[in-house]
């Protein structure tokens, strides 16, 4: 689970050849809800998934 919300944050961080970092909770935000709505009732999976800073 792990990999793939890890896949699923730097796709979103992306911007053409290029990271993206001001995206970063945005990106985190969108990889979460895919982890949560696949498993809703497993909050060990998603809920400790947090951003911090700006």
């Amino acid at each position: 689970m792990a990999a793939q919300v890890a896949d699923d944050v730097y796709a979103g961080l992306r911007a053409g050849e290029r990271l993206d970092a001001d995206t970063a909770a945005v990106a985190l935000d969108r990889a979460v809800d895919r982890v949560r709505r696949a498993h809703p009732d497993r909050p060990e999976l998603w809920a400790a998934l947090i951003h911090t800073g700006p």
